[in-house]
């Protein structure tokens, strides 16, 4: 009866101040089908919902997966999301968060891939600053840049902090 009512209202719902958080409970706390439906509408929107000043925490709750397995689908598309628009989501005062989510709760492969997109840099030009080195300056992004400092592995951990380095003010 309850879950009828927000078929269909599921992204409204996300970016309400009080129906965000009813959005989380109803993945914690109802069956799977009814959950796969509810991330099904969320994803739709995904661009929309991260960006938002509430619904970026129903996001941020699908990325810690503690409602579903960590390899879903709708979990994946987000993170291909946050991928694919690193460098705008990470100079948003609300999506920032959810970069950093990714990176906290990311398995190492996710955080590797995540991270090199960030050291990616435009059009293959080796002569343009890379995502990284703009998030460095962005009141938003740095915050994120200081998780990657915290996350990074290996050599991309080698080559992250060389970056910052680099691209520090004197």
């Amino acid at each position: 009866f309850i879950l009828g009512a927000f078929k269909g209202n599921m992204v409204s719902m996300a970016m309400h101040p009080y129906g965000c958080r009813v959005a989380q409970r109803v993945m914690e706390n109802c069956d799977e089908k009814a959950v796969k439906e509810a991330l099904s509408e969320l994803i739709c929107k995904i661009d929309a919902l991260v960006v938002d000043q509430f619904a970026n925490y129903v996001v941020q709750h699908i990325i810690e997966a503690r409602h579903q397995p960590r390899d879903s689908a709708e979990r994946k598309l987000v993170l291909k999301a946050v991928r694919d628009n690193v460098l705008t989501y990470s100079t948003h005062k609300f999506a920032s968060n959810v970069v950093e989510k990714c990176l906290q709760f990311g398995d190492a492969t996710e955080r590797r891939e995540l991270i090199d997109k960030m050291l990616e840099r435009p059009g293959g030009d080796r002569r343009g600053p890379c995502p990284l080195v703009l998030m460095m300056k962005d009141p938003y992004a740095n915050y994120v840049v200081q998780k990657v400092i915290d996350r990074a592995e290996g050599d991309q951990h080698k080559r992250v902090v060389h970056l910052v380095r680099d691209n520090a003010p004197a």
